[in-house]
C-alpha cells in the first residue's frame, strides 16, 4: 500500500506494509531500526560538532563556523525537544573533545578530567539542541525567523556556559573562530556576543536556504504544508542571497585611517622546558628564559633589525616568582626593561603574608622599577582554584595540583 501523510503536519511518514512482503529473517519481530532521516540527522550532527571544531586553532577554518551551526539547524529541525537535546549532545562531544586535549597534556592528571569537561560543555550543546527543536514551529510558521532564532539561542547558549558554574568556561566561544572572518568587524560594535550572532545568523541562513532548496525539489504531494507566501524556491534564492549581505557586511562599514601616532609593540614568548600542570617548579628557568629572549631582542634593536618597541608584553605566568619577595628576580626584570628601553608587562605572582596568591599583570619601566598593576579578577576554577575541594580530595589525590588563587576585588586600567 502507499504511503501516508502522519498527522501533525510533521515531516514523519508511516510506510503501511503489505502482507504479501516476508519479514527478514535477521530482524526480529517487534525491532525498531533507525530511519533514513533518523541516520541523516544523527550524521549532521555530528559533522556539526567537527565543523565547529575545525574554525578554531590549530586548523583556523573560520568558514566551517557557519557550517556547523546550519548543520546542527537542519538536524534539529522539526524534533522534539528531547531528540534535540540528543543530536545537540553528539554534536557537543565531537566539538570539545578535540578541542580540548590540551588539558590531558599531563600525564599525573589523566585522560578522565579532560573527557569529563568536554561532555559537561557538550550538555550546553545539547540544551542548545533542544531549544532549537522546540522553536522549530515558529520557524515553520514564520519562515524568516529562523536564522534570527538561531543567532539568538547561539548567544543565549554561550551567555550560560560562560557563566556556570563556578564562572564559567568560555572557552570554544564562536567569536573566538572568527579572527580571520569578514564578520570580525562586529566585534567594533558588540564584542564577542555581536560576532557570535552574526555567525550564528549566517549558519541559520545557510541551514534555511539549503533547506527551502530541498523543499522546492520534492514533489508537491511531498512537500509540508508552510502556509502562504512566497514558493520554496525563490525563498531559498532570498536567503542565499541575504547570507551573502550579512557575511560580507563589512565591506559597507566606512573606515578611517588612525589619527594618533603609530605603536610598535613587542611579544616575547619565553616558553617552558616542559608541559605540565607543575610548570611552577621550573619558575626560575622560565623567568632566565623570557629575560634572555628580551636581551636579544634588545640587541635586534640596537644592532638596527628590528624597531624600538614602546611596550614590551610578556605572557601570563611569565615570572612565577615574586619579584618584590625575591630580589634577585627583581633584578633579573628590571634588567631585562633597561637594556630593552622600554616598559614591560609582565605576567607574574604575587604572594602576601598569608600565603594567598594572585595572578598579576605588572607594568615594568625603565630606570624606575615596577609601577601599575592589574589583579585577575576571575581566576580559573579547577586550574587556579579548586571549587569543593574537600569533595574532590576525597576523590583523587591529585587535587591538591591545583593552587588557591584569591581574586582582584577592583577593575585595573594601565
Amino acid at each position: 500500500m502507499p504511503a501516508r501523510r502522519a498527522p501533525g503536519g510533521t515531516e514523519t511518514w508511516v510506510a503501511i506494509a503489505s502482507s504479501a512482503v516476508p519479514r527478514a529473517e535477521s530482524v526480529p519481530a517487534g525491532t525498531t531500526l533507525p530511519t533514513p532521516r533518523t541516520l541523516i540527522a544523527t550524521g549532521a550532527a555530528v559533522a556539526a560538532g567537527l565543523a565547529l571544531y575545525a574554525a578554531f586553532p590549530g586548523l583556523n577554518l573560520w568558514w566551517t563556523a557557519p557550517i556547523g551551526v546550519a548543520l546542527l539547524a537542519i538536524a534539529v529541525r522539526r524534533r522534539s525537544p528531547w531528540t534535540g537535546a540528543w543530536l545537540g549532545l553528539l554534536t557537543g562531544v565531537a566539538w570539545f573533545v578535540p578541542l580540548l586535549q590540551w588539558t590531558a597534556l599531563d600525564a599525573r592528571v589523566g585522560w578522565w578530567p579532560w573527557l569529563l569537561l568536554a561532555v559537561f560543555q557538550a550538555c550546553f550543546v545539547a540544551a542548545l539542541g533542544a531549544a532549537a527543536a522546540w522553536c522549530g514551529g515558529l520557524a515553520d510558521r514564520r519562515w524568516w525567523s529562523w536564522p534570527l532564532l538561531i543567532g539568538v539561542l547561539w548567544v543565549a547558549d554561550e551567555a550560560l556556559r560562560s557563566r556556570l558554574p563556578f564562572g564559567g568556561f568560555p572557552w570554544g566561544r564562536l567569536a573566538f573562530s572568527q579572527a580571520d572572518s569578514p564578520l570580525a568587524w562586529l566585534a567594533a560594535a558588540g564584542g564577542a556576543p555581536l560576532v557570535t550572532f552574526g555567525v550564528a545568523v549566517t549558519g541559520g541562513l545557510v541551514a534555511a536556504a539549503a533547506w527551502h532548496t530541498w523543499e522546492g525539489l520534492r514533489g508537491p504531494a511531498q512537500r509540508p504544508a508552510t502556509g502562504p507566501g512566497k514558493t520554496a524556491a525563490a525563498r531559498a534564492f532570498a536567503l542565499a542571497g541575504t547570507t551573502l549581505l550579512v557575511l560580507f557586511s563589512g565591506l559597507a562599514v566606512p573606515y578611517q585611517a588612525p589619527a594618533g601616532a603609530p605603536v610598535t609593540v613587542a611579544i616575547v614568548q619565553g616558553n617552558v622546558p616542559r608541559l605540565g600542570l607543575d610548570f611552577n617548579a621550573q619558575r626560575r628557568v622560565v623567568l632566565d628564559n623570557h629575560v634572555e629572549a628580551t636581551f636579544a631582542l634588545a640587541r635586534q634593536v640596537a644592532g638596527g633589525q628590528a624597531t624600538q618597541p614602546d611596550l614590551v608584553i610578556w605572557p601570563e605566568n611569565a615570572s612565577d616568582i615574586d619579584p618584590f619577595r625575591n630580589p634577585d628576580a627583581y633584578q633579573r626584570i628590571a634588567q631585562a626593561a633597561d637594556a630593552v628601553e622600554a616598559p614591560i608587562l609582565v605576567g607574574t605572582l604575587l604572594r602576601d603574608e598569608a600565603g594567598s596568591v594572585r595572578n598579576v599583570g605588572l607594568v615594568w619601566l625603565p630606570d624606575s622599577g615596577p609601577r601599575d598593576r592589574y589583579v585577575k579578577q576571575h581566576p580559573v576554577p579547577f586550574a587556579e582554584y579548586l571549587p569543593l575541594r574537600r569533595v574532590v580530595r576525597a576523590i583523587t589525590a591529585k587535587a591538591d595540583l591545583v593552587g588557591n588563587f584569591v581574586p582582584g576585588d577592583r577593575p585595573g586600567v594601565l
